[in-house]
């Protein structure tokens, strides 16, 4: 049994006016929600399967974690593990105001990927978070916002392209099955992926159906998922997405 040790301590930064928030020990299940500010975090232990604007994946230790404000979110444990996580919460306003220091342009950014695994970006928030945490100058948290993080993410979280799709998920306990219909498959370009874009359509109103499951299929979901003069084949809509290159 695992004993439960689930700790928050939300912190607010005076010197920057952002939020940080830890979480140590979690196992809990956190249900669809949404924040009004930016979340930029990292995974530090544990392992867990998120679901963000219908889509979904798991995150281990190492992965670079971006909300945008309004972007739905939940998440559960991967086989009871704890997550120990650490984010660095960001009004939009404030922001824009970074943003503006770095670029000399004015706008406020969008993400369009949620989740960069094993990022060597994770370094930098790691280390902001640590100078908040210690209390250092401000002169030195603002060098870790900043210079550090905003600046290796004009330079180098630049995506090869730019996928986005609408989903439609089911899950079923038995086998712990989860279903999704993925359509509107559209394409953008990398250069823009911090800005909003007109996106291209990536297989002509297709739609592909994924099942995941870990033990065993169950029988009902086979008949389920069985489409009349369709052929099961492997499909990767990142691959799809990159004809437009």
């Amino acid at each position: 049994m695992i004993q439960n040790q689930e700790q928050r301590h939300d912190h607010y930064d005076r010197d920057l006016d952002v939020d940080d928030c830890p979480l140590s020990g979690f196992v809990q299940i956190f249900p669809n929600h949404v924040h009004e500010f930016y979340v930029i975090g990292f995974v530090e232990g544990g392992k867990r399967h998120l679901w963000c604007k219908n889509q979904e994946c798991d995150v281990s230790a190492g992965d670079l974690i971006l909300f945008n404000p309004r972007d739905n979110h939940c998440c559960a444990p991967v086989d009871g593990e704890l997550l120990d996580y650490r984010a660095v919460n960001i009004q939009p306003e404030i922001m824009e105001k970074s943003v503006k220091e770095i670029t000399g342009k004015c706008f406020r950014p969008y993400f369009t990927q949620n989740v960069v695994y094993r990022s060597d970006i994770t370094r930098s928030v790691a280390a902001l978070y640590d100078s908040i945490l210690r209390h250092a100058s401000k002169l030195e948290k603002e060098e870790s916002l900043a210079r550090e993080f905003y600046a290796k993410l004009r330079r180098g979280l630049a995506p090869k392209t730019v996928v986005r799709y609408t989903r439609e998920a089911f899950l079923y306990a038995p086998g712990n099955v989860r279903v999704t219909l993925d359509g509107d498959i559209r394409a953008g370009s990398p250069a823009r992926f911090l800005i909003p874009q007109t996106l291209l359509p990536a297989l002509g109103g297709l739609a592909v159906v994924e099942v995941k499951y870990d033990a065993f299929l169950p029988e009902i979901v086979k008949l389920a998922v069985q489409v009349p003069n369709r052929q099961g084949t492997a499909c990767s809509k990142y691959a799809l997405c990159r004809r437009y290159d």
